[in-house]
């Protein structure tokens, strides 16, 4: 009797109000429904799916085979799932009758189209600032999912198709020089219409075999040569969409297979997703909970109650020493020079000497982090602040043992008031950099300090700095974590999604977690673009952060949004008091923002 009428209650849950039984149902022409049956409810769920994507498949307007249109609604199961009603009998066998309103039927494409919305604006920004890494892939990524809606707007699908060729015609490289430091690396130099091109993926033939995915930083990139390799056989080839990046948005690879189904599936033999949020394995605690989104208003009240603070709420005693640049810095350059020759020569313990121990930490970590190299450069920048002398910036490039993948980085160094190295840390990109400097009503400092934090924050994650990281989150910090997982392959392929899940967490399980992503990872880098910063309270102290973000590991990558309110009243010791994370803006309040408060 009780199993009875926990089935009952099961039947009366998974059945919306207005669906008054099955045999309603069927004789509504207002409903379109499937049935399916099998021993076990989820097989017969399963199967009642299926048929419901063949039926929709049949009067959704799309222009291809009947085949292909089914493929491709099966590319929308989430979002069918969450659309359609479902009520459960059971007897000798269960069956399930998966229903939904024709009037309904456009609400499952609704997310797909504020995806493709999304991903053409981000392609837009990146095109403006020679982003070219990102506006290829997001202009290819879009045209893709565009072909899969329903009555495709061909007009939109040639425009993304169009610029993407315009982009990979307009981009020039040359081959700049011989490195001055590795005589087996060759700089190149990567413009778009005479600019320099930020950001570029590509790949390099030498006549005999193609290398690993290669990316170039701010115009400047590279590439290994032999000494018996002729110039008139290298080949450039730009990389839209690297394998290591397929899993960003699983569905455009759905539908690519959809639209191919003789298509390769891209992942190979690609690892299950890992998070550098909660890794597998950890289970939630009461300072850990699952959320299924951002609750606005709890980041709402947080970031208000901080801004409230009577010490945000007056003038701040200033901590901080003047900005200037440093005209004499002949010393200074000689010793970046002797460390960077150290770093092509393997012999980074004679230079010890120059650094503090931390600082000689940091170096050494960095120079694990990759195999290390350094690239030419030509004119640094130094300025001081306070008893600090900022050194900018050495351009180095960092490849992988496990992973075929290799990139540039721009290295800050950071002397004491003793001309010692103290600090080291990747720059972030020069858009990024010139957003900052851009604001005019704010104080050199201020502009420093946060384009110093964020490289400093960037480059924790890189070098594994958990002792940094966890002293720059306050406490009681608000700190919203986000993966994204693709579901293992079972008997129903349609399942193959793309899933995001959020965690909120206390300071003590993000440091626990984030220690075991940092143990099991090869490497982990971050790249920001996109950066939106406003003074929050009174003076310069409190800002609120804004940044799209990638990430990328060995085995997991992502791109979403940060939002970060950070204490800045002691440029030396930053306070974190709010860190999200969301992977799309939300229908409801968009992107979080310092313009949200």
């Amino acid at each position: 009797m009780r199993k009875l009428l926990t089935t009952i209650l099961i039947t009366l849950l998974c059945t919306p109000v207005f669906a008054q039984n099955v045999s309603g149902i069927r004789k509504d022409n207002s409903y379109i429904y499937a049935e399916g049956s099998a021993a076990a409810a989820a097989s017969a769920d399963s199967l009642a799916l299926d048929a419901l994507v063949g039926k929709l498949a049949q009067t959704v307007d799309l222009p291809y085979s009947p085949e292909i249109r089914k493929r491709l609604m099966s590319t929308y199961l989430g979002d069918l799932k969450r659309e359609c009603g479902m009520i459960s009998t059971t007897g000798k066998t269960t069956t399930v009758t998966r229903h939904i309103q024709r009037s309904d039927v456009e609400r499952i494409f609704d997310g797909r189209r504020r995806k493709v919305k999304e991903m053409l604006q981000i392609a837009a920004s990146a095109d403006k600032k020679c982003q070219m890494d990102v506006a290829l892939r997001y202009y290819s990524w879009a045209e893709t999912l565009m072909r899969s809606l329903p009555s495709p707007d061909v007009v939109e699908i040639a425009k993304a198709k169009n610029r993407r060729e315009d982009i990979l015609k307009g981009l020039n490289v040359e081959f700049d020089r011989q490195d001055i430091y590795d005589k087996g690396i060759v700089e190149l130099t990567f413009t778009f219409e005479g600019k320099p091109v930020k950001n570029i993926d590509y790949k390099f033939f030498d006549g005999k075999t193609w290398s690993g995915v290669l990316s170039a930083k701010d115009g400047k990139g590279f590439v290994e040569v032999s000494p018996d390799s002729k110039i008139n056989q290298y080949r450039i080839k730009y990389e839209i969409t690297p394998a290591h990046l397929q899993h960003l948005f699983r569905e455009v690879s759905l539908v690519e297979k959809a639209l191919t189904p003789e298509a390769k599936d891209t992942d190979g033999e690609t690892q299950p997703a890992k998070t550098h949020s909660n890794p597998a394995g950890t289970t939630e605690t009461a300072h850990e909970s699952s959320v299924r989104k951002i609750d606005f208003s709890a980041v709402k009240k947080k970031v208000l109650d901080v801004v409230a603070r009577e010490e945000f709420q007056r003038e701040p005693d200033s901590t901080r020493g003047e900005f200037a640049p440093v005209i004499f810095s002949s010393k200074y350059e000689k010793v970046v020079q002797e460390v960077c020759k150290s770093i092509a020569d393997g012999t980074d313990k004679s230079v010890s000497e120059y650094f503090t121990r931390d600082g000689y930490d940091i170096f050494n970590r960095l120079i694990r982090y990759g195999n290390a190299r350094v690239l030419s450069f030509d004119d640094m920048t130094f300025y001081e602040m306070g008893d600090e002398v900022y050194a900018r910036s050495v351009p180095m490039v960092f490849s992988f043992k496990g992973n075929q993948r290799q990139f540039v980085e721009n290295v800050v160094f950071t002397f004491n008031e003793d001309k010692k190295i103290c600090d080291l840390s990747f720059s972030i990109d020069k858009e990024t950099v010139q957003g900052i400097v851009n604001q005019s009503s704010w104080s050199k400092e201020a502009k420093m300090i946060l384009i110093s934090f964020l490289e400093n924050y960037k480059t924790a994650y890189a070098l594994k700095r958990l002792d940094y990281i966890s002293s720059v989150f306050d406490d009681d910090a608000l700190i919203i974590t986000g993966r994204v997982l693709r579901n293992v392959k079972g008997p129903n392929e349609y399942r193959n999604n793309r899933y995001v899940t959020l965690t909120r967490q206390s300071k003590a399980n993000y440091i626990k977690n984030l220690g075991r992503v940092f143990a099991s990872q090869e490497y982990i880098n971050l790249q920001f673009s996109d950066c939106e910063v406003m003074k929050l309270g009174k003076g310069e102290q409190l800002f609120g952060i804004k940044i799209r973000q990638e990430y990328f590991s060995k085995t997991y990558s992502d791109t979403g949004y940060l939002f970060i309110l950070v204490d800045l009243r002691d440029y030396t010791k930053p306070v974190i008091h709010v860190r999200t994370w969301q992977d799309e803006p939300d229908k409801d309040f968009g992107v979080i923002g310092p313009y949200n408060f």
